[in-house]
């Protein structure tokens, strides 16, 4: 029987012949490929090392488990279902991998508002240089012209621009076993239930 170092390894081997399982040890919890994927890759970051010596197995029918040393001792972690629970968890899968295959909706932008354009003030014409006239007498009645000043240019605030809002992944589920016997273990647990070894932190 081939040896696997990790968890991935062996479900790459399992899921030719099976595509759900059960934990070993209880009726209801179930795992199809997908949810046995996410759990393998936790366990490859290091959350359920193997001891030195240990290693994994599959079983013809597609069974996951470990051994210590010998192959003929092996803690199975996962065990093939049969039947309607099969056909179930297999449904379950498909449709959960259509679900990832579609496309995320995005959300509409909200187009920035054009600014209005500023507007420029008319040029002026350059001075043509000429001799100064010599003054002509003023009356009473000739009223004295007065300078106008050029239009002031006006600035237009800026919009500030839209940003999305980031979105957060989906966290894969945790499942944790012992590291000495394999058992399933409660999330708060202090020592393992199957072999009263105390839970790592």
């Amino acid at each position: 029987m081939k040896h696997y170092k990790n968890l991935m390894s062996a479900l790459g081997d399992a899921m030719p012949v099976c595509l759900a399982w059960r934990l070993n040890g209880s009726e209801d919890n179930y795992f199809n490929a997908r949810d046995l994927f996410a759990f393998a890759l936790a366990d490859d970051n290091g959350e359920g090392a193997l001891k030195e010596g240990q290693f994994y197995l599959v079983s013809a029918e597609g069974a996951i488990g470990i051994a210590s040393g010998y192959e003929y001792f092996v803690r199975w972690l996962f065990i093939p279902l049969e039947g309607d629970t099969y056909e179930r968890e297999v449904l379950r899968l498909k449709a959960e991998l259509e679900r990832d295959a579609q496309p995320e909706p995005v959300a509409p932008t909200v187009p920035e508002p054009v600014p209005e354009p500023v507007p420029q003030p008319a040029p002026q014409p350059q001075p043509v240089y000429q001799p100064a006239p010599e003054p002509a007498p003023q009356s009473a009645w000739d009223p004295q012209p007065t300078p106008q000043s050029a239009p002031q240019p006006q600035t237009v605030p800026q919009q500030p621009a839209f940003q999305s809002a980031p979105q957060s992944a989906p966290q894969p589920p945790k499942v944790r076993f012992c590291r000495n016997c394999g058992s399933p273990i409660s999330p708060n647990a202090k020592f393992c239930s199957g072999c009263g070894n105390p839970i790592a932190r």
